[in-house]
């Protein structure tokens, strides 16, 4: 095998200009171009190998794009009867491809240690001795619950409303409609267990999200003269983060034979009936907020027992996508304006033999963590909620 890395260009952009002319007579007293060159680029950053090319490697592919910025029109220069003349002038900043956004580092050792947790046969659907523990707060769910239906209360007016939703009745559904499903999943179960028994290969989705979402006001200005500017913008940079995995992995004990005990087993795994520690850690008020930035939830689920197994081989793949956009244009009256968007794509592969678990930072948090956590800061009833316990 040896590595290789390779590069093209995808688009260039031809340069409009500008001309400084005076009024009275169309002199022109100064041209000048706009940017010339790349505005799309593409690399790929990996290995070559004789057949049969199953050997795990890594991988790096690269998209850079600029949709150019283009200005016409007209704007008053510094010095009276003088303008600028635009004829599809391109700022070189707003037009070539090496001034799109970086994406965010992949924090490999998180999305390694959830695909562990993911496909650990012992993780539980329905984890029944927490759903137990938790169900000691349903009498007052309840009871608010009756008290806004009956409209002798506002929803708003509940401490910790929204919190209470969220960690209370939208976890209690989810549990009560997986448990209307349960033959399905014991089955599921079953069958997963049945596939690692032999040694499998697994492909799963990780999910992902929105790594970082801002605007910066005013935050693109160009082709300024005296107190006039040719256009002024905001900039929003979004970028997504989409992760998912293959690998192998065996059970290092066998099933039993009998057809009812391995249901019994499947059953006992998917109610989450033998207690583990990663049960304890989620009984404990707060821990919740601790998984919010480290993983040390995925940890304890990836390392969950029960029936041993193994994983020889893990890729974990990711997809990245980041834009700048120009938000809000705002133009000199006489001036117009289009593109501008500047955009990059990455798609990556990590390799990992004999995987392990490791505690890291989490690096998305999710609009829904995004939300409690500001209804946890603005809350006036911190510690009074038995379900959150005291600060």
């Amino acid at each position: 095998m040896a590595e290789r890395f390779r590069s093209r260009n995808t688009a260039t952009v031809l340069p409009g200009g500008y001309r400084i002319r005076r009024i009275s007579d169309d002199w022109t007293v100064i041209t000048s171009s706009g940017a010339a060159g790349t505005s799309g680029y593409e690399t790929c950053h990996d290995v070559t190998m004789s057949p049969p090319y199953n050997v795990d490697h890594i991988f790096v592919c690269e998209k850079r794009r600029a949709n150019p910025l283009r200005l016409y029109g007209y704007m008053p220069w510094i010095l009276d009867g003088y303008e600028f003349e635009y004829e599809g002038y391109n700022p070189q900043n707003r037009s070539l491809y090496q001034y799109s956004p970086d994406i965010t580092p992949i924090n490999w050792e998180y999305w390694k240690t959830k695909a562990l947790a993911n496909l650990n046969p012992n993780a539980p659907v329905v984890d029944i001795p927490l759903f137990v523990f938790e169900f000691k707060d349903f009498p007052a769910m309840l009871r608010n619950m009756g008290d806004i239906l009956g409209k002798r209360m506002k929803p708003d007016a509940i401490p910790g409303g929204y919190l209470a939703y969220s960690f209370g009745w939208k976890p209690l559904v989810a549990d009560l409609l997986a448990l209307f499903d349960i033959q399905k999943s014991i089955s599921d179960r079953l069958s997963y267990l049945r596939r690692l028994e032999h040694g499998g290969h697994i492909k799963r989705s990780l999910g992902g999200g929105v790594v970082q979402h801002y605007i910066v006001q005013n935050g693109y200005q160009a082709e300024a003269s005296g107190s006039n500017t040719a256009i002024i913008a905001d900039i929003e940079i979004l970028e997504k983060q989409k992760v998912w995995f293959t690998a192998n992995a065996k059970l290092l004990e066998p099933l039993p034979l009998l057809l009812s005990e391995q249901r019994g087993l499947s059953q006992d795994i998917v109610l989450g009936l033998n207690v583990d520690p990663s049960t304890l850690w989620n009984m404990i008020p707060w821990s919740w907020l601790i998984d919010y930035f480290f993983n040390l939830g995925d940890v304890m689920l990836a390392y969950r027992g029960g029936l041993t197994f193994q994983c020889t081989r893990m890729c974990v793949m990711a997809e990245s996508r980041i834009t700048s956009t120009l938000k809000n244009v705002r133009t000199y009256r006489s001036v117009i304006s289009e593109g501008g968007d500047l955009s990059t794509i990455t798609k990556q592969r990590s390799v990992f033999t004999n995987p392990r678990p490791q505690l890291t930072w989490d690096p998305i948090l999710s609009g829904t963590q995004i939300l409690n956590l500001g209804a946890l800061i603005t809350s006036k009833a911190l510690g009074k909620a038995s379900r959150f316990g005291p600060l």
